[in-house]
Formats: C-alpha cells, structure tokens, sequence
C-alpha cells in the first residue's frame, strides 16, 4: 500500500509540477516537501485539506488511500447549491451552454462543409 508521501508524489507528478512549485502552494520549505514525500515528515490537517482541494482528492484518499478521486469538489458543491437555489442564475447558465453548444456546432458544420468542398 502507498504512503501519503507517495500519493502526494504522484498526484504532484500528474499535475507536471515539481516539488518547489508544490511546497509554495502548502507553504513549506523545499526540505520539508522532500520529507513529507519520503514520509520523514507529517503534515497539518490544514496542509491535507489544501492538498486535498489542489489534487481534487478526498482527505481520505490522501490519507489512506481509500478512494482515488473525489466525487465533487467542495467549491463544485458550493456552486451547485446556489445554482439550485437561484432560478436567474440557473437559467442564465442553461442557456449559455445552448449558445456554446450550438456555437460548436456551426463550427462543426462548416469544418465538416470545408473538408467536403476540399475533397
């Protein structure tokens, strides 16, 4: 089973980021964040929830190894109630994905039309 150290590693590595650019967003020292991944280190609460939020992942999964992503994010949560609550605003989103999607599918449409005159 992997340690937190090297789940933080790899979820560090799949985001294309190095150890400096990590250590900045958790506010620790360039020793440190080499000791947190090789588990000579323990981190805050408040320093896995950051982590947690960063990577997406549950504080679970972190610590444990439990689950591989969360479902939904807490700020996703957050705008899905106010979403829910206020019909304008759900409203106004609803059709702004219309637009977009009829959007792409002119471009669609007239890519496609090209590659047919083209042929």
């Amino acid at each position: 089973m992997k340690t937190i150290g090297e789940r933080i590693k790899n979820l560090r590595k799949k985001k294309k980021l190095n150890q400096e650019d990590l250590r900045k967003i958790i506010n620790v020292s360039q020793r440190t964040m080499s000791m947190i991944e090789n588990n000579e280190a323990d981190l805050s609460i408040k320093d896995i929830e950051k982590l947690s939020e960063f990577f997406d992942v549950s504080i679970s999964y972190l610590i444990k190894g439990e689950e591989e992503e969360k479902t939904i994010s807490t700020t996703e949560q957050e705008i899905i109630q106010l979403i829910r609550k206020d019909s304008d605003i759900k409203a106004t989103l609803l059709n702004l994905l219309d637009t977009k999607k009829k959007a792409i599918y002119r471009i669609m449409i007239t890519t496609q039309n090209h590659e047919l005159m083209e042929a």
